[in-house]
């Protein structure tokens, strides 16, 4: 159900979006008599597995589209007893039309829905670290500093998550950071340790704030751009 953490999850959440239709967990799936299923079944879980298997007798007409073909009982199942299977590719609507006639084959459209370009500006600003520790409240100050400077800016944000924190920690913090720099902020994703060293050598500044640490100042006498700490 995580769209930071599954391709098959991101793809399931535009596409409910688009087709106006609920975004639902299989641990719920037996609510919905005509759902489309589509997941992979080879990364189940044991309980959604579970789920799933419960769920099935029920279904008055259930649609399946299949990202890859693993061919165990599940999903066979699945594919038999199901209304239309729409498969993401011909190797795979080869495997299924063995068990149903009623087998199309589809496209995957791309996943990236972010199209802006990262245009050039007077001052970048750039930050990385762990998603949930990402100070916003610090951030809010550092927005009113770049405002008062009167020059274009843009903050650069790379992010991992941590194991011990949840990815809806990492969610919330995202859409602050949305809010506090909604036409300004660019999320790089988790950049590998080369992508870093070249995003601090092009930037103008890089910030980080951490709990415990030092409270940032404003130099009034000198522009928020100058070599001055803040």
């Amino acid at each position: 159900m995580n769209p930071f953490r599954s391709g098959v999850a991101r793809f399931n959440e535009l596409l409910a979006e688009h087709l106006g239709v609920p975004f639902a967990s299989l641990e719920n799936a037996a609510r919905f008599p005509s759902p489309l299923l589509s997941f992979k079944c080879g990364e189940l879980a044991a309980a959604d597995r579970a789920a799933v298997e419960a769920a099935l007798p029920a279904f008055d007409g259930h649609e399946v589209f299949l990202h890859e073909w693993s061919g165990g009982e599940l999903e066979q199942r699945m594919v038999a007893g199901a209304r239309r299977v729409l498969c993401g590719n011909r190797a795979i609507a080869a495997q299924a039309a063995g068990l149903n006639g009623r087998v199309e084959t589809l496209w995957t459209p791309g996943l990236i829905v972010e199209e802006r370009s990262i245009a050039p500006t007077e001052v970048s600003v750039f930050t990385f670290g762990m998603a949930h520790k990402l100070r916003t409240d610090q951030f809010r100050h550092l927005r009113d500093l770049l405002d008062a400077s009167g020059r274009s800016y843009a903050v650069h944000v790379s992010a991992a998550n941590h194991e011990t924190a949840t990815m809806r920690d990492a969610e919330l913090i995202f859409d602050e950071m949305a809010a506090i720099f909604p036409d300004r902020m660019y999320f790089l994703g988790n950049l590998s340790d080369l992508a870093v060293v070249h995003e601090l050598r092009r930037c103008t500044f890089f910030v980080a704030f951490f709990e415990g640490g030092c409270a940032p100042t404003t130099h009034r006498s000198r522009p928020p751009w100058s070599a001055a700490p803040w």
